[in-house]
Protein backbone atom coordinates (compact mmCIF):
# COMPACT_ATOMS: atom_id res chain seq x y z
CA UNK A 1 0.00 0.00 0.00
CA UNK A 2 1.29 3.47 -0.92
CA UNK A 3 2.06 5.80 2.01
CA UNK A 4 -0.44 8.62 2.50
CA UNK A 5 0.33 12.28 3.11
CA UNK A 6 -0.53 11.71 6.79
CA UNK A 7 1.99 8.82 6.87
CA UNK A 8 4.63 11.19 5.45
CA UNK A 9 3.79 13.84 8.08
CA UNK A 10 3.81 11.24 10.87
CA UNK A 11 7.27 9.98 9.87
CA UNK A 12 8.58 13.55 9.75
CA UNK A 13 7.15 14.36 13.19
CA UNK A 14 8.65 11.18 14.66
CA UNK A 15 12.04 12.07 13.17
CA UNK A 16 11.86 15.62 14.51
CA UNK A 17 11.02 14.43 18.02
CA UNK A 18 13.79 11.82 17.91
CA UNK A 19 16.26 14.62 17.24
CA UNK A 20 14.65 17.36 19.37
CA UNK A 21 12.86 15.62 22.23
CA UNK A 22 12.09 18.89 24.05
CA UNK A 23 10.31 20.46 21.06
CA UNK A 24 6.85 21.92 21.54
CA UNK A 25 4.88 23.84 18.95
CA UNK A 26 1.42 24.77 17.78
CA UNK A 27 -0.30 22.84 15.02
CA UNK A 28 0.73 25.57 12.58
CA UNK A 29 4.32 25.48 13.86
CA UNK A 30 4.54 21.69 13.54
CA UNK A 31 3.11 21.96 10.03
CA UNK A 32 5.55 24.66 8.96
CA UNK A 33 8.77 23.78 10.79
CA UNK A 34 8.79 20.08 11.66
CA UNK A 35 7.80 18.70 8.25
CA UNK A 36 9.87 19.21 5.10
CA UNK A 37 7.20 19.18 2.43
CA UNK A 38 8.24 18.56 -1.16
CA UNK A 39 7.19 21.74 -2.93
CA UNK A 40 4.23 23.55 -1.44
CA UNK A 41 3.02 22.36 1.98
CA UNK A 42 -0.01 20.12 2.13
CA UNK A 43 -3.17 21.30 3.89
CA UNK A 44 -2.75 21.72 7.65
CA UNK A 45 -5.43 19.06 8.21
CA UNK A 46 -2.85 16.46 7.06
CA UNK A 47 -0.56 17.47 9.93
CA UNK A 48 -3.47 17.48 12.36
CA UNK A 49 -4.44 13.96 11.28
CA UNK A 50 -0.85 12.77 11.79
CA UNK A 51 -0.65 14.37 15.25
CA UNK A 52 -3.94 12.79 16.30
CA UNK A 53 -2.68 9.38 15.20
CA UNK A 54 0.55 9.90 17.16
CA UNK A 55 -1.50 11.02 20.15
CA UNK A 56 -3.58 7.83 19.94
CA UNK A 57 -0.31 5.86 19.91
CA UNK A 58 0.79 7.70 23.08
CA UNK A 59 3.79 9.40 21.44
CA UNK A 60 2.63 13.02 21.58
CA UNK A 61 0.30 15.08 23.71
CA UNK A 62 -1.49 18.36 23.22
CA UNK A 63 -1.27 20.71 26.20
CA UNK A 64 -2.58 24.18 26.98
CA UNK A 65 0.26 26.65 27.19
CA UNK A 66 0.34 30.44 27.00
CA UNK A 67 -3.31 30.74 26.02
CA UNK A 68 -3.01 28.24 23.19
CA UNK A 69 -2.36 24.58 22.53
CA UNK A 70 1.02 23.05 21.76
CA UNK A 71 2.06 19.59 20.71
CA UNK A 72 5.03 17.86 22.31
CA UNK A 73 6.47 14.46 23.10
CA UNK A 74 4.26 12.80 25.69
CA UNK A 75 5.98 13.51 29.03
CA UNK A 76 4.98 10.13 30.49
CA UNK A 77 6.73 8.47 27.55
CA UNK A 78 9.77 10.76 27.72
CA UNK A 79 10.56 9.61 31.26
CA UNK A 80 10.48 5.90 30.42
Amino acid sequence: MEPTQADFAEIAIRAHLAQFANSADTLAGVHQWWIRWDGLPEHISITERALLRLQADGLVECVSMGGGEVWRLCRARATE
